[in-house]
C-alpha cells in the first residue's frame, strides 16, 4: 500500500505559487477589460399589479371572486406581453424598436396563488425601462377593461335571447 505524503505535495504547491497567482491576475484582469469595455450594461426596472375584482361600495369581495382572480392572473400576464398591448406602447413612446424587438425585453410572471403580476423591462437605458414598464401597466389596464366589456356585452346578448 502507497503512502500519500502531504508535506511533499504542499511543497510542490507551494513551489508553483507564482503560477497559481499569475494566473489568478490574468483571469481576472481579463474580465475587467471585458467588462469596462465591451459588455453594455443593462438596467431593469419592475412594475407590479395587483389584479382585483372592481367592487362597488354594497357588494362584497367573494372566495369565488378571489378565486377567479388567481385562475385568470396567468393568462393577465400573457396578455401582457401580446402583439396588441406591446404595439400599442411601441406607438405611444414612440419608440424606434419593433414590437418583437419590444417582446424580447419584457417578462410578464404571475405570483403562484397570488393576485400579483410582475412585468420586468431590461434596456440599456434606466431612463426608457422605466418608462416602458408603466406604460405596458397603463395599456394593459386598458385592454383588461376592453375585454371584459366585450365578453359583459356578449353575456348580455347570450341572455336576451
Amino acid at each position: 500500500m502507497e503512502e500519500i505524503d502531504f508535506k511533499r505535495i504542499f511543497g510542490y504547491i507551494l513551489s508553483k505559487i507564482y503560477i497559481i497567482f499569475l494566473s489568478l491576475i490574468l483571469v481576472i484582469s481579463v474580465g475587467e477589460i471585458y467588462t469596462f469595455n465591451f459588455q453594455t450594461p443593462l438596467y431593469y426596472s419592475n412594475t407590479r399589479l395587483v389584479m382585483t375584482n372592481e367592487v362597488n361600495s354594497s357588494d362584497k369581495i367573494t372566495q369565488n371572486d378571489v378565486t377567479l382572480i388567481n385562475n385568470l392572473v396567468k393568462t393577465y400576464a400573457e396578455i401582457v406581453t401580446g402583439r396588441g398591448v406591446l404595439a400599442e406602447v411601441v406607438e405611444n413612446l414612440n419608440l424606434d424598436m419593433s414590437v418583437e424587438a419590444l417582446v424580447s425585453k419584457i417578462t410578464a410572471t404571475a405570483g403562484s396563488s397570488t393576485q400579483l403580476i410582475t412585468i420586468k423591462v431590461q434596456d440599456q437605458d434606466p431612463a426608457r425601462a422605466q418608462q416602458i414598464a408603466n406604460e405596458v401597466a397603463k395599456v394593459f389596464k386598458k385592454e383588461v377593461m376592453r375585454i371584459f366589456l366585450i365578453i359583459k356585452s356578449n353575456q348580455d346578448i347570450s341572455c336576451k335571447e
